[in-house]
């Protein structure tokens, strides 16, 4: 600490506003550092979530579709007029 004895007021004033502003950057930057990324940690738990929904969506459509089909082809296998016109259009191909 002798060595500051030695400088003048001005550089000592100099001296401890350069230290403060270092000491508040420091501050800010571990802040700011948190605050993003506990923001991107909210956006990447977000968009998770709407992707899972949009294929959930998507999946219950296709299930559906599969459902419809197969119910259609169980009532065209009950229906008389449906299978000889089936058989009949195999038969002429």
């Amino acid at each position: 600490m002798n060595f500051l004895k030695n400088l003048k007021i001005k550089v000592k004033i100099n001296l401890i506003l350069l230290l403060s502003i270092a000491c508040s950057l420091i501050i800010m930057y571990f802040f700011t550092q948190k605050t993003i990324t506990r923001i991107f940690d909210k956006e990447v738990k977000r968009f998770s979530q709407s992707e899972l929904e949009h294929y959930k969506f998507q999946l219950k459509s296709l299930v559906d579709v599969a459902y419809k089909v197969a119910e259609n082809n169980y009532k065209a296998s009950k229906d008389p007029n449906q299978i000889k016109l089936l058989v009949d259009q195999r038969l002429n191909e």
